[in-house]
């Protein structure tokens, strides 16, 4: 797991091309424009979740982990906090969905907060809970690039 401002998005360039490719449009005009939704970017191997939620209470919140992806996930307004655990300190509560591209686990993590200008990226090891409110529910305007494992 990475977690860290945007403006330093650069530091992370030479991870994988697919993290650089998205990085790059985390930060540009035309990710700030889209609305709501599903966008192709690079076929399945790389698309964005553009949401627009309100941050929800603890016991809400759901564990999850990705075996064809990584999340690379940009918070443009708001705040909420996110849960991490490695995935070896979990357990499996609902087995993974092949073609929905997750599983579900329960056990216990550690949270940080994500809030406007932050960005993480999240590996398939990398078990977590997102959209969860720091106090009350807020409003979260997030965009999740998902970048295949194998992009090239």
């Amino acid at each position: 797991m990475i977690f860290d401002k945007m403006s330093r998005a650069a530091s992370y360039y030479g991870l994988n091309p697919g993290i650089t490719k998205a990085l790059e449009f985390l930060q540009s005009e035309e990710a700030a424009a889209l609305k709501p939704g599903k966008y192709t970017l690079e076929g399945e191997q790389m698309f964005v979740l553009v949401q627009e939620y309100d941050s929800r209470p603890l016991d809400a919140g759901v564990w999850e982990a990705h075996l064809r992806y990584i999340d690379v996930q940009y918070v443009t307004s708001g705040t909420e906090l996110m849960g991490v655990s490695p995935i070896d300190r979990m357990e499996v509560s609902q087995a993974y969905d092949e073609k929905l591209d997750y599983a579900l686990y329960s056990g216990d993590g550690s949270f940080f907060e994500l809030s406007e200008g932050f960005f993480t990226i999240l590996a398939p090891q990398d078990v977590h809970m997102a959209c969860i409110s720091v106090q009350d529910a807020r409003p979260v305007r997030k965009l999740v690039v998902k970048v295949a494992l194998d992009w090239q």
